[in-house]
């Protein structure tokens, strides 16, 4: 099957799978998971151990605030799914004109996600709400922020057993 696509295949998958391969030069082994698990694709070098499992949130308007464009971006939290240092979310804003990602996207460990306390209603599991600016200036999550071709850069970084290692000591 060509790159990105699979019988779990859709566009938003396939454009996400397609930027981890382009941008790793084919370095990186990306499998779209069934709709029924709790993430989008599997990630891995066939020549390391590691594997980062990716859970794709998108929205395909950007919010406009007093400081500028804002991705937001607001899901219920996956039942069973706690942090795992190898499980990273993607946010990212998907231009249905386009169908293309706008620039930055982030690249987040879960860990990070879900630290954060979230609100939980009696009949709800709690809901994740993430927001960064667009222009350059998300204070706090500029360094998770990339140009959409430079994500399997960003993603073999990761994959690399040093760089793996401080992100699942953190």
């Amino acid at each position: 099957m060509p790159v990105g696509q699979s019988r779990y295949s859709n566009p938003i998958r396939d454009e996400v799978a397609k930027l981890l391969s382009r941008g790793s030069r084919g370095q990186l082994v990306v499998t779209q998971l069934s709709p029924a698990e709790p993430l989008d694709l599997l990630v891995n070098v066939p020549d390391l151990s590691s594997v980062l499992g990716l859970k794709i949130q998108t929205c395909s308007r950007l919010s406009q605030g007093r400081f500028g464009e804002w991705l937001v971006v607001e899901f219920g939290a996956p039942v069973g799914q706690g942090p795992d240092p190898r499980f990273l979310y993607f946010f990212g804003h998907f231009s249905l004109s386009s169908m293309a990602f706008a620039a930055p996207v982030f690249l987040v460990p879960s860990t990070l996600i879900h630290a954060t306390p979230h609100p939980k209603s009696a009949v709800q599991s709690p809901r994740i709400s993430f927001k960064a600016r667009m222009d350059g200036v998300n204070q706090e999550w500029s360094e998770y922020a990339f140009a959409p071709n430079d994500l399997g850069a960003a993603v073999l970084g990761l994959l690399d057993s040093t760089r793996l290692s401080e992100v699942i000591a953190a």
